[in-house]
């Protein structure tokens, strides 16, 4: 049974084993390329993660300035109350409701009072 290190010669003199070398080796190159899939797959989540936040920073930097929020709180009682505590929702319901809001809020929503 002398056979080399690398089990070449062995696995020519037992019946089977060669098999089970080539299975092993099948079974390592489908986990490595596994890895490779998921390394991949990690960087894309990462790289989408950084480029929303990067995206949504200067949306969560806006900060209401208490005039504006009195002059549309009514409003957004009256015409958005289902979308509190959500302010997103509650700027997108002012937008598509623009012209039922008061003087007031209308102005802030146009960017015409801070």
């Amino acid at each position: 049974m002398g056979g080399s290190p690398d089990g070449r010669s062995l696995a020519r003199s037992e019946p089977g084993l060669g098999r089970r070398v080539d299975g092993l080796a099948a079974r390592r190159k489908g986990s490595v390329q596994l890895k490779i899939k998921f390394a991949e797959l990690a960087l894309r989540l990462l790289v989408s993660s950084l480029l929303l936040t990067a995206a949504a920073g200067p949306l969560l930097a806006y900060e209401e300035t208490e005039t504006q929020r009195n002059a549309c709180k009514p409003d957004v009682y009256r015409w958005c109350k289902w979308y509190i505590p959500s302010r997103a929702g509650i700027t997108y319901c002012l937008n598509q409701n623009i012209e039922k809001l008061s003087p007031a809020c209308r102005a802030v929503m146009e960017g015409k009072l801070r």
